[in-house]
């Protein structure tokens, strides 16, 4: 499969600069896509086709050495066939074995790990076409030696083309429409050694997600209850002084949870580079002002992991 790029590059002069890029690129399915399956859950689909993305950017910018660089860019991205997860109902057979042979069927298809006809299960499959287009500005400062500021604000916008009915889906889910970001980092050398500080924090805007249906039979957890139960509409009193809280249910029509809030997450790096002469240290702090942080689509919109830790090793030889 051909996988052309192509750049154009203008410099007329005075810092000034233009950028044109053109990229073609594909990724074949893998196995676990094609084969692999799982009871009445996840199955795979040998008739998958392979994923391609056709690129097209424009950037314009301007330098001025050891003060300032500033630049624009705006994309313009098609993707077609992307594998992604579609829902069987049950009963629904599996797509894709028509062109097995009997025995390719029953060794990666055995009859065994056939859907019961009971349960809703999961499909790989390839989507239609996604159109995806924005644009981003970044600023950098250098005002004194070792110090770099770095700021920059971006916007997305992308549709979903649902091939055969051909209406698009806009916006997409789990996109962010718009996301900023800032960072300053300092490095300095002492003797041999090579050190880095930077601080920095990642804005990201609200994401659409999809509407769900939830029903659970339990009880929620005391941390998820409001204090004061008497007024709680899920609350009951129970043996006369204990209190149970039911978890909550709602129809997909009436999902509370179809849009993630804006989130900040910041994070602090300190290396130390070339220590002995053949090795980094690293340590990074993320999320050190332990915000929520809502990156996911589970059954119940939580907030991800918060504040954390890191420290690793590089070795260079």
């Amino acid at each position: 499969v051909a996988t052309p790029r192509a750049a154009v590059v203008w410099t007329p002069g005075g810092g000034f600069f233009a950028k044109a890029l053109y990229g073609n690129a594909f990724k074949a399915p893998a196995y676990f896509d094609l084969f692999y399956s799982r009871r009445n859950e996840t199955y795979g689909n040998p008739n998958l086709r392979p994923e391609s993305v056709h690129t097209f950017e424009l950037q314009v910018g301007w330098i001025r050495n050891r003060l300032m660089a500033v630049s624009v860019n705006g994309f313009y991205s098609r993707f077609s066939d992307l594998i992604y997860y579609a829902i069987r109902n049950p009963g629904d057979p599996l797509k894709g074995l028509a062109d097995l042979t009997a025995e390719q069927k029953q060794k990666s298809f055995p009859d065994a790990l056939a859907p019961d006809g009971s349960s809703i299960y999961e499909q790989r499959e390839n989507s239609g076409v996604l159109n995806t287009y924005g644009g981003e500005l970044e600023i950098r400062l250098f005002p004194i030696r070792g110090l770099n500021i770095r700021g920059g604000f971006g916007v997305f916008f992308g549709e979903e083309e649902n091939q055969p009915q051909g209406n698009y889906v806009n916006p997409l889910n789990f996109a962010a429409r718009w996301t900023g970001s800032l960072q300053a980092s300092y490095a300095i050398k002492v003797q041999k050694i090579g050190i880095q500080v930077a601080v920095g924090a990642l804005f990201v805007g609200p994401k659409v997600v999809p509407n769900k249906a939830f029903n659970i039979n339990g009880v929620l957890p005391e941390e998820n209850v409001s204090q004061d139960r008497t007024t709680h509409p899920l609350c009951t009193k129970r043996d006369g002084s204990t209190w149970t809280c039911l978890s909550p249910t709602w129809g997909a029509d009436n999902d509370p949870t179809t849009e993630t809030p804006m989130y900040v997450h910041t994070y602090a790096t300190l290396q130390f580079l070339r220590v002995l002469g053949h090795m980094d240290v690293v340590f990074r702090v993320s999320n050190f002002l332990n915000a929520d942080i809502y990156d996911a689509n589970d059954e119940l919109l939580m907030p991800q992991k918060k504040l954390d830790f890191m420290a690793w090793i590089r070795l260079k030889y």
